[in-house]
């Protein structure tokens, strides 16, 4: 295994508390921002239903940290971005997942259909706070551009992102299902991020069927289906 997995994996171990993924009927599921957000919440009500003795704890993390508790033996499964490194794990795509700038419909961008990210790290924003897996996600490609986004307020949730925007306060990058979801009570323009890390796709991630109790296979299964 590469160095830097077995490195991860040993900061995930001390910062995660063990449990078993089957224990008294629970399993132990970690997801990114997007998908506690927009995909897990009706795939899952759907699956407990079927299984009402079942019952599940999600924790949200970052894309990194899920395939580092996956290594460290902390967790058997999560759902990941495919722009994690997922090192020896296998990734099964099960949704599409890219982000989005929306802007207030009068701003200087609203008519474009698409932009750079670099293009946006000077325009005021408003952000999730940083606590937000997908918000240090984002945070970490301004930084690997060398700069710091411009960030005028942080919301706790993407309601309250998307209404800020809606007043004007400034643009804002979410998920494009959640952008649109919101579009419906709020106005403002949704233009697309050209660069390859913004084209998402949401993942499974585990090590192999193998790996997996019965309970958590099962319902690796049902969050495949379309």
């Amino acid at each position: 295994m590469p160095a830097r997995f077995l490195r991860s994996s040993s900061v995930c171990a001390r910062r995660c508390t063990p449990s078993p993924a089957v224990s008294g009927g629970t399993l132990r599921l970690f997801a990114n921002t997007s998908a506690m957000s927009a995909f897990l919440p009706g795939k899952l009500a759907a699956w407990m239903a079927a299984h009402p003795a079942v019952q599940i704890e999600t924790e949200e993390r970052t894309s990194a940290d899920i395939v580092s508790c996956i290594l460290a033996g902390v967790a058997q499964a999560g759902v990941v971005s495919d722009a994690v490194d997922p090192g020896p794990l296998r990734l099964d795509p099960v949704a599409d997942d890219p982000l989005v700038l929306i802007v207030p419909p009068a701003h200087p961008l609203a008519e474009k259909e698409e932009v750079a990210f670099a293009a946006v790290l000077n325009e005021p924003l408003v952000a999730l706070y940083q606590t937000s897996a997908l918000q240090q996600h984002i945070e970490q490609h301004a930084a690997e551009l060398g700069q710091a986004l411009n960030v005028r307020v942080r919301m706790s949730h993407f309601a309250g992102l998307c209404e800020m925007v809606a007043h004007g306060a400034g643009g804002a990058i979410l998920p494009r299902v959640i952008a649109e979801r919101y579009r419906q009570r709020y106005s403002f323009a949704v233009i697309g991020l050209q660069d390859r890390w913004a084209q998402r796709r949401l993942c499974l991630c585990y090590q192999d069927d193998a790996s997996l109790s019965p309970a958590m296979r099962r319902l690796l299964e049902w969050l495949r289906q379309p």
